[in-house]
Parts: C-alpha cells; sequence; structure tokens
C-alpha cells in the first residue's frame, strides 16, 4: 500500500479519477454501508467487511444493468445499396 501510494504516476492517475469513481459508486456505496450497519451483527470484523463487500458488489451490479436498461443506445443505421 505504501509504495503504491508513494507511485507519483498513480497519485496522478487516481486524482484525476477522483470524481468520478466517487460518483459513479456512490449510488451503490452508500446503500451498502446503511444495509451493513443495519443488517450485519456478526461480531467479527472480516465476516462483516466481507458482507459489506459482497452487498457492495452485488448493489453496483444491479446499478450497471439498470442504467444499461434505461440508457437507450442509438438505433443502427442501416446502409444500403444503390447499383
Amino acid at each position: 500500500m505504501y509504495s503504491l501510494l508513494r507511485n507519483a504516476e498513480i497519485r496522478r492517475q487516481l486524482a484525476a479519477n477522483a470524481r468520478s469513481l466517487l460518483t459513479g459508486q456512490a449510488l451503490s456505496l452508500l446503500p451498502a454501508l446503511a444495509v451493513t450497519q443495519l443488517f450485519f451483527h456478526w461480531k467479527s470484523f472480516l465476516l462483516e467487511f466481507g458482507g459489506f463487500l459482497v452487498v457492495w458488489f452485488v448493489l453496483d451490479m444491479v446499478v450497471t444493468a439498470v442504467r444499461g436498461l434505461v440508457a437507450k443506445p442509438a438505433p443502427a443505421k442501416i446502409e444500403t445499396r444503390r447499383d
């Protein structure tokens, strides 16, 4: 972790993408935190953290699928030959 953060190129890339990463994941991250806090009381940090990661993954998968369904792709152009 230390060597990754000390690498200037990685820090620049993280700084450049921080806003889009945060806004892209906020829709699934915040509900995952809420679900974890409300429902996961397993008395083990590793189990609760693993559960949080699974919930975050599933919620992000659902959000991505819904975004894909809502965003309508542009209609494909059909080229016709005129001979």
